[in-house]
């Protein structure tokens, strides 16, 4: 009886490792949480070839140059009526620094995309 008890004791003890091993927690059940993209991370810039511009996804909003300054606006006058972000041919842009001028690296971008 007692190799009996000896053998379920281990036998309990193996199956137990075994299920904390191929949870990969040990036993812990606390999980951390879905790795979210930091605050100003680049995947939601675009730029848009045909207009030398940017689009922020996130806030909606177009930069564009004027002169020799960049504007900043939800619909840029000088884009087509029918414009429509979803169907321009845009890429992304991932070497964006300031979230507030996606444009700093425009002439970069230009050579990169062919932009005018």
């Amino acid at each position: 009886m007692k190799k009996k008890n000896i053998l379920l004791g281990v036998l309990f003890s193996v199956i137990t490792a075994s299920s904390f091993a191929q949870r990969g927690d040990h036993g812990d059940q606390r999980r951390e949480p879905p790795r979210q993209e930091q605050k100003g991370q680049q995947e939601h810039f675009y730029y848009i070839p045909e207009y030398n511009a940017y689009y922020d996804a996130i806030k909606k909003l177009f930069f564009y140059e004027k002169g020799n300054k960049w504007k900043s606006t939800k619909q840029p006058k000088r884009f087509a009526k029918n414009f429509d972000i979803n169907k321009v041919d845009k890429r992304a842009v991932q070497n964006v620094q300031n979230e507030n001028k996606p444009y700093l690296n425009n002439q970069q971008d230009k050579n990169n995309f062919r932009g005018r």
